[in-house]
C-alpha cells in the first residue's frame, strides 16, 4: 500500500459479490471498496503465507513510472 510517499506492507480482503459481478478487493482499514491500485499482491492465502514475504521486506524497491489522478 502506498501512503505518504512510501510503500508499506499491508493485508486486505478479496471477496465474492454476486450483485457486483464477482470478485472484488476491499480494504476496511482505508475504507476502500474496491481497494485502490496501490494494493499490490505478492502472496495470497491465510496468515501463515505472510511468512513468504520475510525475504522481501526491506529489500524490495518499487518505482512509480506513471500516475494519473
Amino acid at each position: 500500500v502506498y501512503l505518504r510517499g512510501r510503500f508499506f506492507y499491508h493485508a486486505w480482503n478479496v471477496l465474492y459479490l454476486r450483485d457486483r459481478g464477482g470478485w472484488m478487493t476491499a480494504d476496511s482499514v482505508f475504507g476502500q471498496m474496491p481497494a485502490d491500485v496501490t494494493h499490490i499482491r505478492f502472496v495470497r492465502g491465510e496468515a501463515d503465507r505472510q511468512l513468504d514475504l520475510v525475504g522481501l521486506i526491506g529489500r524490495l524497491k518499487l518505482e512509480i513510472l506513471e500516475m494519473e489522478r
